[in-house]
């Protein structure tokens, strides 16, 4: 598989200004090992990467210029065993889900390290598998833990600074996402299950009435116009609207198979892929 970040404008037109294609090889950071979600930040100035074979997090402008990068293995401040999630929140700071550490620690947009909060546990704050993160407007941040052998299949929410404030109960999440609005949506693990759209105090307020045969990846987005994305097939990204009729539709690589569409990130004017 190309371990890289590809942009689309939001159209589905490949974006040939030489920006296409974010590889870390450049200002000294090494090639891309991994790398799972991305997030833009709240200004759509930055793209951040969670690179999972190198725990650290790459900081890019959003026209692929490599910036910094921060995170070594471990399990100290600042250190990641298995960073998975990456959110850009409203006052500029960088949330990142360290899976394995069972933790959300959060810091500056450059990567200076403002603290943390999560354990291991089934309790409220803690996780079993912590996976996908998104921030609302008002700087709640909402975090799915999903193993599917246990009894958290659940979106926690918290105050930016990690206090506990409500849960609610998904089966088979796979993929979140906020709307300019606040409104949550949760992606399902499978063809035959809806996706769901919940307020911030995790009250169901719509089933979208369709499905998405979801054969690879997790990637879900939403941008402001309503228009919803999601990993269709391993090279295929497509573009929903509230109604379920597929507003765009394009491969992702140059015809490439062996280049998968895990995650989205999207702004007015284009999707980010990895």
């Amino acid at each position: 598989l190309q371990e890289v970040v590809l942009t689309w404008t939001n159209g589905g037109e490949t974006d040939l200004a030489g920006t296409d294609i974010y590889e870390a090889a450049t200002s000294g950071a090494t090639t891309l090992d991994n790398q799972d979600r991305i997030a833009l930040s709240r200004n759509n100035q930055f793209l951040y990467v969670v690179e999972r074979g190198n725990n650290r997090v790459l900081k890019f402008s959003v026209g692929g210029l490599f910036l910094t990068r921060w995170g070594t293995a471990g399990t100290g401040n600042g250190q990641f065993a298995d960073p998975i999630g990456v959110v850009g929140a409203p006052n500029g700071n960088v949330y990142v889900v360290d899976n394995d550490n069972d933790r959300i620690q959060y810091f500056n947009s450059d990567g200076t390290y403002l603290g943390q909060w999560g354990a291991a546990g089934t309790g409220d704050g803690q996780f079993t598998d912590a996976v996908d993160i998104v921030i609302d407007s008002l700087g709640n941040v909402y975090v799915t833990d999903i193993t599917a052998l246990s009894a958290n299949n659940r979106i926690q929410k918290f105050t930016s600074t990690g206090t506990f404030t409500a849960k609610w109960t998904v089966s088979t999440i796979l993929g979140l996402a906020i709307d300019s609005s606040n409104n949550i949506y949760v992606g399902r693990n499978s063809a035959s299950l809806p996706l769901l759209i919940y307020n911030t105090d995790g009250t169901l307020i719509q089933t979208l009435g369709f499905n998405f045969a979801r054969s690879a990846g997790t990637g879900l987005a939403v941008d402001n116009s309503g228009g919803i994305f999601v990993t269709e097939a391993q090279n295929s990204v497509r573009k929903y609207n509230a109604n379920g009729t597929i507003v765009l539709s394009f491969p992702v690589g140059d015809g490439n198979t062996n280049v998968t569409a895990y995650h989205y990130a999207v702004d007015n004017n284009y999707i980010y892929v990895s």
